[in-house]
């Protein structure tokens, strides 16, 4: 984890731009091949609970149920009650880049998301093949 110290009126920040950089190949890799809108919900939550992880340790425990792609809604995912009330959790969303870092994974799959919505012909066809 890094740290940016900001002037005197600005809080100590983290970035985790480290570990987005890590995970984001995979990431693409698993959405941009996925052929129905099931396999983008799973690479996406698979990628959130190793990048949290990565973040938070085990404090607390992480499930990919904790963090779902929800392409109805912006910011286009949703976080489980219990992470969102976990006080590491509330922290991290305020002082680091984490929310730029999990919108940026949940645009990401809300474009492959779309582009299977648009062609479901062609996406049945892919897996009857």
């Amino acid at each position: 984890m890094e740290k940016i110290q900001g002037g005197p009126t600005m809080n100590e920040q983290h970035s985790f731009a480290k570990f987005e950089h890590e995970f984001m190949p995979m990431f693409r890799e698993k959405v941009n091949t996925a052929e129905s809108v099931g396999d983008v919900r799973n690479a996406f939550s698979e990628a959130m609970e190793k990048l949290l992880l990565q973040v938070l340790g085990n404090n607390p425990p992480v499930s990919r149920e904790d963090v779902i792609f929800d392409p109805q809604t912006e910011p286009w995912y949703s976080v489980s009650e219990d992470l969102s009330d976990s006080e590491p959790f509330r922290n991290l969303m305020t002082n680091s880049d984490l929310p730029r870092i999990l919108a940026r994974y949940a645009e990401q799959a809300r474009g492959r998301y779309l582009r299977l919505k648009k062609n479901p012909a062609r996406t049945e066809q892919k897996i009857r093949m």
